[in-house]
């Protein structure tokens, strides 16, 4: 009965609707933290930066595209309920378990060295604090907001916690394998009428 729990519950399903929800939040947020690092150092016109950009920008759109495929394909299931498709979405857990460690190196990589020493808010009452107010500031920023923005995408993509969710985010719906196992064993239908459809073709 707990075997087939999951199954007829369409488990996967359910919690993949709202994981990638989760997801696309998640998505938007690391693209805002970019694009305000690339605006306080003045990166935004070189062609490195740009396509670092973009990656996020496709992974963003790719995870809004399989969640409108998702809710395209609904259908009621056997117990009445609206059920969207699941297909779209074990792609997504696909997709996102590979595209999240890319986005926090992303981060990393436009954030560079202002990752590395970063002042405490504390310091600014110190002795030095005329010191960080002119030489901590950005091209839009002053030095405290400019701070700010390096020590969240150091939280985001450097500490402990950085680390815990890019570990939590690569083993969500399990380790790579059974992610894709879950995803090869659920495409068979459509796997054997694309082949058949070569087939004829051939024939």
């Amino acid at each position: 009965m707990a075997y087939q729990l999951m199954g007829e519950s369409h488990f996967h399903t359910h919690a993949g609707t709202q994981i990638i929800c989760k997801n696309i939040a998640k998505t938007e947020f690391l693209l805002g933290t970019i694009e305000m690092l690339v605006d306080a150092a003045g990166l935004n016109h070189h062609d490195h930066i740009i396509e670092k950009v973009t990656e996020v920008i496709v992974a963003l759109e790719t995870l809004k595209a399989f969640q409108l495929a998702a809710e395209k394909g609904a259908a009621v299931d056997r117990w009445g309920s609206m059920l969207p498709n699941r297909k779209p979405l074990l792609a997504a857990n696909v997709y996102f378990q590979k595209i999240y460690p890319r986005m926090i190196e992303i981060v990393q990589l436009i954030g560079a060295s202002n990752l590395i020493m970063i002042p405490d808010e504390k310091d600014f009452d110190t002795d030095i604090h005329e010191q960080l107010y002119r030489y901590m500031k950005s091209i839009d920023l002053d030095a405290k907001k400019s701070v700010q923005l390096s020590r969240l995408a150091w939280e985001l993509s450097v500490s402990s916690f950085g680390g815990r969710q890019t570990v939590y985010e690569r083993f969500f719906f399990g380790n790579s394998s059974v992610v894709n196992n879950r995803l090869y064993a659920d495409y068979e239908g459509s796997r054997s009428k694309y082949k058949d459809r070569v087939s004829n073709f051939l024939s």
